[in-house]
């Protein structure tokens, strides 16, 4: 993690194991930029030797003249890259102020208990589960380090050091339901928050039958703290992300940024003509022409889309580019259709894999080579809405009318193309492979 000290020289601490130190003292050279840098358990040349010298330092902070504090940039996260290089996300001094909302009243932690967050530290998520708004609630955190995420060594953890707050990503969610929980304490948690990326329903209603509690939803960025969360003392709809938090002044616009509708689909904004509130990025660093796109009108554009029903909960719908997310990751469907192997009528596009083991979900999608039309039939099975809301109407060319963009017309047209190239594939596909896929879901 890279931060700005006094004087603005930037300062970077890593640990000693791996090569991160190496490749930082060859970007130092190739740049000329004067660092300070600091390694954790471990001594190097050039480096300050943190466990050495903290102790000669005061355990109390005084303040300098010349301290930084307010709108001064503080720290920078790297976003996932689709296209191109990743950008930066540039906060300030007043970012940390902003998860306190993401703590005491999403992740539900107090003074008295003890809070786990499952996140490596090179993701924005362990910052907010991790340090700053569980310091802010005076809340110990329990912190685990482990090489490869195996529920079978997580689980027996809570009852062992009484963990109260839990919060995890959907990829360690879904692996945990995996192992029969019945033979776990659980009993200790007290609150279970997620987000990251969509969640099936099923997972939810898994926990809830092996703990009693509901798994509270929540989405953010690494440009922001907790933006939209289902959060103490409110309601709650399995599979919604909740409400927006009162923190920012959340909208949700159409592509001629007017406001849209209850059960239209917007893109989630939020209002900073008043300035940039605490918690927000207030740019991409060195990037100017993607500031601009992203901050603009007043409003700054998130890129993800979502709906809002009538009691104001909000739901998730994907990105305004094409993009989808597995595992944590950012993956652009052009480039996976790419990669997929031709066929007459389909293809099956390749798993989506991390650089770690066991930690991948396969990328469920069909590319249907007529339309060259990307099908997502996971996030379509979320996109589903509650009977109560209304259907779309076709219009008069005889496809979906007026309400294309809402969930339940997307979700048809999608059984629509999947009846017809199924049907069309069992025609022409010979015997042995018409065994294998034909009539499958």
């Amino acid at each position: 993690m890279c931060s700005l000290g006094y004087a603005g020289l930037p300062q970077y601490a890593a640990p000693a194991d791996g090569d991160t130190a190496y490749h930082v003292d060859i970007a130092e050279a190739d740049t000329g930029m004067k660092l300070t840098k600091i390694m954790v358990g471990g001594s190097r040349d050039g480096w300050h030797d943190f466990n050495a010298e903290y102790g000669l330092f005061s355990r109390r902070y005084t303040r300098r003249d010349d301290a930084p504090c307010g709108d001064e940039p503080m720290l920078m996260f790297f976003t996932s890259g689709t296209s191109g290089y990743p950008k930066i996300a540039a906060h300030n001094y007043k970012y940390p102020l902003g998860h306190f909302i993401t703590s005491k009243y999403w992740h539900q932690v107090n003074p008295d208990g003890l809070h786990l967050t499952i996140s490596d530290t090179g993701w924005a998520k362990s910052l907010w589960g991790k340090l700053y708004g569980q310091w802010l609630c005076e809340a110990a955190v329990f912190v685990y380090d482990f090489d490869r995420f195996d529920a079978e060594k997580i689980l027996p953890m809570f009852a062992k050091y009484q963990i109260t707050t839990f919060c995890a990503p959907p990829t360690m969610y879904r692996m945990l339901i995996k192992q029969d929980l019945s033979r776990f304490d659980l009993s200790s948690i007290q609150h279970a928050s997620i987000a990251g990326e969509a969640l099936n329903p099923e997972v939810f209603r898994q926990f809830e039958k092996a703990t009693g509690m509901r798994i509270m939803e929540g989405f953010g960025q690494s440009e922001s703290t907790l933006i939209i969360g289902n959060l103490a003392g409110d309601s709650h709809k399995i599979g919604s992300m909740g409400k927006p938090v009162p923190l920012y002044d959340v909208h949700l616009l159409d592509s001629s940024g007017h406001e849209a509708e209850a059960g239209d689909t917007g893109e989630i904004c939020i209002n900073i003509q008043n300035g940039i509130p605490c918690g927000l990025a207030y740019e991409y660093y060195n990037s100017p022409e993607v500031t601009a796109k992203t901050w603009h009108d007043g409003f700054y554009h998130t890129g993800d889309l979502a709906w809002r029903d009538e009691d104001g909960f909000y739901w998730y719908v994907g990105r305004a580019d094409d993009v989808i997310k597995s595992s944590g990751y950012r993956i652009r469907t052009r480039s996976a259709g790419r990669s997929s192997r031709p066929a007459s009528y389909w293809s099956r596009a390749p798993r989506a894999r991390t650089r770690r083991k066991k930690k991948f979900r396969p990328m469920s999608r069909r590319i249907l080579r007529r339309t060259n039309i990307p099908v997502l039939w996971n996030s379509a099975k979320r996109f589903q809405r509650p009977p109560a809301e209304k259907s779309s109407e076709a219009s008069s060319e005889g496809g979906v009318g007026h309400d294309t963009q809402t969930p339940n017309a997307f979700c048809r047209t999608l059984r629509q193309w999947k009846d017809e190239y199924r049907a069309e594939l069992c025609a022409v596909a010979p015997a042995k492979r018409r065994s294998r896929d034909c009539g499958r879901s």
